[in-house]
């Protein structure tokens, strides 16, 4: 079962701005799409596991700082490689405030296919 814990008020995420936290252990990036919807993925990339909150975000594109992976935040599919993709995370907004779904789903970023370079 999904147990949806609160990770910050919905005013403090900007339309186009991500935030890195840490939910119950486990980290979280956090994403405001210019359309205003707020999306969740576990903080790592596909690639190497690394963080992806250090990373750019600018339009609908998000870049990992350290091998230029790039994603599209709506969907979490990989742009660069295509076969990448981050682990979503189920959000919700109520009464102000994000709330992040975290249970027993699987915490490893997807890269389907052979090793390639970035």
């Amino acid at each position: 079962m999904t147990a949806f814990l609160p990770a910050m008020r919905e005013d403090e995420l900007w339309a186009g701005e991500m935030r890195a936290i840490t939910l119950a252990g486990r980290r979280v990036l956090l994403l405001r799409l210019q359309d205003r919807g707020v999306r969740a993925y576990v903080d790592r990339c596909a690639h190497l596991g690394l963080p992806l909150g250090d990373g750019a975000f600018a339009g609908s594109v998000l870049t990992c700082r350290h091998h230029c992976y790039k994603y599209d935040a709506s969907t979490g599919c990989g742009l660069k490689p295509a076969n990448a993709a981050l682990v979503p995370l189920p959000v919700r907004v109520i009464a102000g405030e994000i709330l992040v779904g975290l249970g027993p789903a699987q915490d490893t970023p997807q890269d389907v296919g052979e090793e390639h370079d970035a």
